[in-house]
């Protein structure tokens, strides 16, 4: 309301001149919370500030960082927003005012924070060879603002679908493949990294044994591979182990045994090879191994030198001997296949000496040998 005021001045007794004052009564302001701001995304419309009630008649500016922005609105009782919203990152408070005359200011701030897509250029950390069948981690680096993170792989690697910054794969086959990752966050993408990844392949390959592996009796495995092996690990099921490429083995007793292998190649790709074999004991020869008897005709019953069960023991050498002491055959991992025959033909008829010598297990016997002719 206004107020009519008279004021009458007195000195001594004497009265002066009244005064008329008309006196403006304006309504107390009332502080309310400010309400409202948040987070929003660069670009986006903005945000809305307001109050959380309001005066009639009351005008209500906005200040950002302390700083009029010139927005006024007039209270109308109860909550009110500010008609522009804001997107610029930075505090924002109230003042309520009376026609310039009385100010109060509101209760409180609020922020509004604009965030951006992810920002920087990032890079894939990780190792650029690996091993066909070996896993690796990768790690995305060099972002800011990144939540979190997507990744693509080519079809040569696979992995467990993951948004995190780091990404375990598995390399499957062998060739160059590529990698992608993208930061994400609320706002969007940022700029993709890629790395390209050559996967050696594994050293493959052959375990080769005798088919036939007795007690007492060495052999000799090999792994046969196009590949260039720097490493050779063997384990033979019996606690042995060896490291060199063609080790020789003898087993003391028989039984089933896993014979195993794992090779490292010059770019330290490995692969592991394995093969059951079974150890049997080894037949007995002796002096009455070696047959006695060789027809000399061409005919293939009883047409051959043979000795019984010499198929076992292949580092052998066998020499026959004439009745003169004169050697008229010598042949080393004899395979029961010779029918008798010298330079000239059939050897005559007669006695001959039969040696033979067993590498393997350091041993030696002979038996006369009768040639006959039909």
């Amino acid at each position: 309301m206004t107020v009519f005021y008279i004021i009458t001045p007195t000195e001594n007794g004497c009265t002066g001149d009244d005064l008329p004052v008309d006196v403006e009564v304006l309504p107390a302001l009332r502080a309310y919370d400010v309400t409202g701001g948040g987070s929003l995304c660069e670009g986006d419309v903005g945000v809305v500030v307001g109050l959380s009630d309001s005066q009639p008649n009351i005008n209500y500016a906005l200040h950002f960082n302390g700083t009029n922005t010139g927005t006024v609105v007039q209270g109308r009782g109860g909550p009110l927003a500010f008609p522009f919203p804001v997107n610029h990152a930075g505090e924002y408070t109230a003042v309520g005012t009376i026609v310039g005359k009385c100010e109060t200011p509101m209760t409180g701030t609020v922020a509004v924070v604009v965030n951006t897509t992810p920002q920087g250029t990032g890079a894939i950390i990780g190792e650029s060879d690996i091993c066909e069948g070996t896993s690796a981690s990768y790690a995305a680096s060099g972002w800011t603002n990144a939540d979190n993170y997507r990744w693509t792989l080519s079809p040569e690697l696979s992995g467990a679908s993951a948004d995190a910054e780091q990404k375990e794969v598995m390399a499957d086959v062998p060739g160059t493949a590529t990698m992608i990752v993208e930061p994400h966050n609320p706002c969007g993408t940022g700029r993709p990294a890629q790395k390209s990844i050559t996967i050696n392949p594994k050293p493959t390959g052959t375990l080769v044994a005798p088919e036939k592996i007795y007690v007492g009796t060495p052999f000799i495995p090999t792994f046969e591979t196009t590949a260039a092996i720097a490493q050779w690990q063997w384990t033979f099921g019996d606690g042995d182990v060896a490291q060199q490429s063609q080790p020789e083995k003898t087993y003391a007793q028989p039984g089933q045994y896993t014979l195993s292998v794992n090779v490292t190649d010059n770019r330290e790709c490995t692969e592991t090879t394995d093969t059951e074999i079974a150890v049997e004991e080894a037949p007995l020869l002796n002096v009455y191994s070696i047959k006695n008897v060789i027809t000399a005709n061409g005919d293939p019953e009883n047409g051959f030198l043979f000795v019984e069960n010499l198929d076992k023991f292949p580092a052998n050498e066998v020499v026959l001997i004439n009745r003169w002491g004169g050697e008229v055959f010598r042949q080393r991992h004899y395979a029961n296949d010779w029918d008798a025959r010298g330079s000239n033909g059939f050897l005559p008829a007669g006695n001959y000496v039969c040696i033979v010598r067993l590498t393997e297990r350091g041993q030696t016997f002979s038996r006369t040998v009768t040639i006959v002719r039909d």
